[in-house]
């Protein structure tokens, strides 16, 4: 006899088994944050939350985040309107009365803090909500303490597309917390190799990173090593327009690649037919092209120098057509 508690259907199977490994990953991100935050000697906010302004909290510049979908905004919203903040953020004191928000100034009356941890609450609280006031925990840090808090906090979310990944691992090395790739692999669990090809986003152009920003998940980390190469090579405005085109999703993946590698193919000039003419504007014959063969149909009794004539003209005429091309496509937008 079957166990009630057990899935029988097909469907029933497959959400068991998307269950289980959820909760595998969440294990996981647990027992890595564990591990790093050892490494790094960060100790959880203690003490009691307070309620402050919503208004006087900016975003920190460490965030390797850079989207927040709405639709998980919306989720989150639900849950603290049924549930209320179960986790209040954390934040640390900052000097200054203003910043920069949604593309505007803000200016601020009291305390300015800058956010810790708590991203996704903060903006569901403001843009969703509309409460005007969130339970925080304050913290003292420096600016090498914040952005480790920031980067640990935001590190192990199993939905980091590659693009924030790499900034987090940036972070660790530019504030010295992390001395090598070596150690960062470490710290996210892991292999240098992943590292390796994260950090080759920042040998893209700089043109590229504010599209980026826009659209992290438009490219994947398996495509920016080849990226990067184009870049050294001269090819940077390439890099980006390629980018841009993956951004507005005209192209994925391997198709990135193709796209420049297109752009600097030489142009073919397929399946051509040239009647061949002497000075006398006599024709004598025919040149057919047709990929990399070269057909040749001479007329009966033609001597070799109305050949050669022929031929040096309309070299001449191709070359001169080519170069009417090349000039039209470099002086067009």
């Amino acid at each position: 006899m079957v166990s009630k508690s057990r899935p029988r259907t097909l469907e029933e199977m497959r959400a068991a088994a998307r269950k289980r490994d959820q909760e595998l990953k969440t294990d996981t991100v647990d027992v890595n944050r564990e591990i790093a935050s050892a490494l790094i000697h960060v100790k959880p906010p203690t003490g009691v939350s307070v309620s402050l302004p919503v208004a006087n909290i900016c975003r920190s510049p460490y965030q390797p985040r850079v989207v927040f979908p709405q639709d998980e905004l919306e989720t989150l919203a639900r849950d603290i309107q049924l549930n209320g903040l179960r986790q209040p953020i954390e934040v640390r004191r900052i000097p200054g009365n203003s910043y920069e928000r949604y593309g505007a100034t803000r200016v601020v009356e009291g305390q300015l803090y800058e956010l810790i941890d708590g991203e996704r609450r903060l903006q569901c609280v403001e843009s969703v909500l509309g409460w005007s006031e969130i339970h925080a925990f304050i913290i003292e840090a420096d600016d090498q303490e914040a952005a480790v808090r920031v980067t640990l906090a935001n590190l192990f979310r199993v939905d980091l597309c590659d693009y924030e990944r790499a900034r987090a691992a940036k972070t660790l090395l530019d504030t010295n917390t992390a001395s090598s790739q070596a150690d960062v692999a470490t710290m996210m669990g892991v292999s240098k190799m992943t590292i390796t090809r994260l950090m080759e986003f920042f040998a893209l152009p700089a043109e590229a990173h504010p599209i980026l920003q826009m659209n992290p998940r438009c490219l994947s980390a398996t495509f920016v090593s080849e990226l990067a190469k184009f870049t050294d090579e001269g090819y940077g405005d390439l890099v980006v327009d390629s980018i841009r085109r993956a951004a507005e999703g005209k192209h994925k993946n391997k198709a990135i690649i193709a796209y420049i590698q297109k752009q600097l193919r030489p142009n073919s000039i397929g399946d051509t037919t040239i009647n061949l003419v002497a000075n006398s504007n006599h024709p004598i014959g025919k040149l057919s092209l047709s990929g990399r063969k070269i057909s040749l149909m001479l007329d009966k009794s033609v001597s070799v120098d109305k050949f050669y004539s022929a031929m040096k003209k309309t070299l001449e005429e191709f070359d001169m057509a080519h170069l009417e091309v090349e000039e039209s496509d470099g002086h067009s937008e």
